[in-house]
């Protein structure tokens, strides 16, 4: 083997970027499904925080309609993501209005080399309502 291809094989230089090369990708993969998680997991927070407000304006007009409380609903949510469904029920338990307010939110992460994971969110805020 002559001098020059020695000095090639015993040189080491050129290997951190092969090997940058490799894991970087996969590090920006991991680093991006880490963002899109709390990204669901704050858009789930800001329907438990809007669900919650806007029981609390339930209790003060026990006669609002289940439009109204979703409009209101959705303008008090902070993330902005069309995903959330909102229902509103009025029950009688024991000679008392309570009222329960449902908000639901569906979010897939997308993943480039495997199928998507669909992530749910549910989540239930029960008020009881003034007798009118």
């Amino acid at each position: 083997m002559s001098g020059r291809r020695r000095h090639l094989w015993r040189d080491r230089s050129g290997g951190s970027l092969i090997e940058f090369a490799i894991a970087a990708p996969l590090l920006i993969l991991v680093l991006a499904g880490i963002a899109q998680y709390c990204w669901v997991q704050h858009c789930a927070s800001s329907l438990r925080y809007a669900l919650s407000v806007s029981s609390r304006s339930l209790m003060l007009s026990p006669n609002m309609t289940q439009e109204a409380f979703v409009t209101l609903v959705k303008s008090k949510l902070t993330a902005a993501d069309p995903n959330v469904a909102v229902s509103l029920s009025v029950a009688s338990v024991n000679g008392r209005k309570v009222a329960t307010a449902t908000g639901t939110y569906d979010h897939s992460i997308p993943l480039i080399v495997a199928p998507s994971i669909p992530l749910h969110y549910r989540t239930t805020v029960v008020t009881s309502l003034p007798s009118v």
